[in-house]
């Protein structure tokens, strides 16, 4: 049995092996198009995906990496807390119900106007949350901004 194997494998010819090769590559991408349609699908349907359910009333604030890697940031660092605060600002314009900062302001900032203007606005407007600091060592919550 294992000599007809080693036979039939010895007789193929490059025309054969291209043919079946290039039949194996048209169904291994048709079946991965088909996997990432059908993956989306059951996302879309899981989470509940589509244009009219998004709430345009609530808004998450996170750094990207398109941010982070823009000509005027380089690191977390360089956005201050001006730039924060009128980013707040304008999404406060459009009036929404709530806004969710992924962000942690636990130390202040290098320039004391700017981490004033910040919690004025964070003060006036109880819709923003923000993150706050959990130290595990302690069991302890930090609520405090800067």
């Amino acid at each position: 049995m294992t000599h007809k194997i080693i036979a039939y494998f010895q007789n193929i010819q490059r025309k054969d092996i291209l043919f079946y090769g290039g039949i194996g590559i048209f169904l291994f991408l048709l079946l991965f198009i088909l996997g990432l349609q059908f993956s989306y699908t059951i996302t879309s349907s899981y989470f509940n995906l589509n244009k009219s359910a998004i709430d345009k009333n609530i808004a998450i604030v996170a750094l990207d990496e398109e941010t982070l890697n823009s000509h005027k940031f380089k690191r977390y660092q360089d956005i201050d807390r001006c730039d924060h605060a009128n980013l707040l600002r304008n999404i406060l314009y459009g009036d929404p119900k709530i806004v969710v900062v992924d962000m942690v302001f636990y130390q202040k900032g290098e320039n004391e106007a700017c981490d004033n203007e910040l919690k004025d606005i964070l003060q006036k407007n109880p819709n923003v949350i923000v993150g706050v600091e959990y130290d595990e060592t302690r069991k302890t919550l930090h609520t405090d901004i800067f």
